[in-house]
């Protein structure tokens, strides 16, 4: 049972570090696009 939970929290903090990445790649591809249209 110890071994599930300790999968299940990392699992939770990839997750985590995929939002993380995500938004950052979302806010520079937004950043690029208002650089262009100024």
């Amino acid at each position: 049972a110890e071994e599930v939970k300790r999968r299940m929290e990392k699992a939770e903090q990839l997750k985590k570090q995929a939002k993380m990445i995500l938004e950052g790649a979302k806010a520079r591809v937004e950043k690029i696009i208002l650089g262009r249209t100024n």
